[in-house]
């Protein structure tokens, strides 16, 4: 989400989600590494999750 807009503005881009009931994980990846590498910053509960999913050793690499 923008800084200029509301809390719960439009993102600029989705990049996948996570469903707790279902267990539903979908991320995309090559987005998610390229908005890393531009120095985005997760939250604590985001970064486990990319934690798990192993994504933050394709930012390093």
């Amino acid at each position: 989400v923008q800084s200029t807009s509301r809390r719960d503005g439009r993102p600029l881009e989705e990049l996948g989600f996570y469903n707790p009931r279902t267990n539903e994980l979908q991320l995309d990846v090559p987005g998610i590494v390229r908005r890393l590498q531009q120095g985005a910053q997760p939250t604590d509960t985001v970064r486990r999750i990319l934690e798990k999913e192993n994504v933050f050793e394709q930012v390093n690499a």
